[in-house]
């Protein structure tokens, strides 16, 4: 049952030092009762529990470096976390605990070095809490609209934003809808980490293979690349980062498969920019042409707070016509960026008419109206 956050006090270890898994098992379940987002830890610190948008003391005690090796190493499992922080790789992840039959709690955790009090090398860690099903269409606020730019027989789809605002849950109700909804499909993933899993998902003669970076498969390039002989109908790759990981997407979608994948940045035309920009100048124009032959939507994604104190999410959007395709492609490369915005202000949906749209509604107040027009264009209003 969930508390509220009045009666959140700081976990005391029995043993008044902190072992694992024993104490990680018990600091979670007591996050749990408050209906935590996520829980921050740090050597030399008490560590933060952020719950209803506020933060809590999480222990009684202030963590060693030795304990939070320990729990670096218990979340990452595979081998020595602690081990690759100290050489200054940072680790990522995620953590699944059944406490009891019938309980499954799922998380996803980053661990990476810092300088902590005193000047000694130290980490952090910080434990996102995941939901136990994956979020419907409905809850995400998506419309069958939104949910049908995703929708193509074959091709890429990009679905852009920050660090944290949304695009793998979008992605997860997308992926739920296809499988409660259209029949014989075959889903395949590859996630670092995994993040959903569809379990309980009822299917309609659809089913879905989900592969972790790191775990089933070295690379997000070489999980598309064997995808390939797997036969999918859908494959969804947890991020476009590089090139090569680019470069296969793009394959993918050119022998007739239907691509969805992600890419940290603000807006459409940015997204449509980096993905591009980052080839070397002589292969730019080529890439370009490529992009846009495969290319069917590219949705952007921003969370702010809605009057209610809850998360909303805005959303701009591009559809790649041959109209947008021959502005994108009509202007060198170096011009892309400006030539995108021509085409998403001409023919896409910009974030600010999502956010005037919400602002309407009384969805979202006047300030972050004003961010939102500051941030990607008062001019596109």
């Amino acid at each position: 049952m969930t508390e509220t956050c009045d009666t959140l006090k700081p976990y005391k270890a029995s043993s008044g030092k902190f072992v694992v898994p024993d104490d990680l098992v018990r600091l979670l379940l007591h996050c749990e009762k408050f209906n935590f987002s996520d829980l921050h830890l740090q050597t030399g610190n008490r560590g933060h529990i952020d719950a209803e948008g506020r933060k809590h003391d999480a222990l009684a005690h202030r963590l060693t470096n030795g304990e939070m090796e320990d729990i670096i190493n218990e979340l990452y499992r595979r081998s020595s976390a602690s081990g690759l922080i100290a050489k200054g790789q940072p680790v990522d992840g995620a953590y699944d605990m059944s406490p009891s039959r019938g309980e499954r709690y799922r998380y996803r955790f980053n661990g990476s070095g810092e300088l902590s009090a005193g000047g000694a090398s130290g980490m952090q860690i910080t434990i996102r809490a995941l939901p136990s099903d994956p979020p419907s269409a409905q809850q995400l606020g998506l419309k069958q609209a939104d949910i049908d730019d995703f929708i193509h027989e074959n091709g890429l789809v990009v679905i852009s934003g920050q660090t944290g605002s949304g695009k793998t849950s979008t992605l997860a109700a997308v992926v739920r809808y296809v499988l409660e909804n259209i029949p014989d499909k075959k889903i395949l993933t590859a996630e670092a980490p995994i993040e959903f899993v569809f379990d309980s998902v009822t299917k309609n003669n659809s089913m879905i293979s989900q592969s972790e970076v790191g775990v089933h498969i070295d690379t997000f390039a070489a999980a598309l690349r064997s995808a390939l002989r797997r036969k999918p109908e859908i494959y969804m790759v947890g991020e476009a980062r590089d090139l090569e990981t680019i470069d296969a997407a793009i394959e993918a979608s050119v022998t007739g498969h239907l691509v969805w994948t992600t890419n940290h940045a603000n807006g459409a035309p940015a997204t449509i920019q980096r993905m591009v920009m980052g080839y070397p100048h002589e292969v730019q124009s080529l890439k370009l042409f490529m992009l846009c032959s495969v290319m069917r939507a590219c949705i952007s994604q921003t969370l702010v707070i809605g009057t209610n104190g809850k998360r909303v999410a805005l959303r701009e959007k591009l559809l790649v016509t041959p109209d947008v395709r021959q502005i994108l492609t009509s202007k060198p490369p170096l011009e892309l960026l400006s030539s995108a915005q021509e085409a998403l202000v001409q023919y896409g949906r910009p974030m600010i008419v999502d956010a005037q749209e919400k602002y309407d509604a009384g969805v979202i107040d006047n300030d972050t109206l004003e961010l939102i027009a500051r941030t990607y264009g008062e001019a596109t209003r």
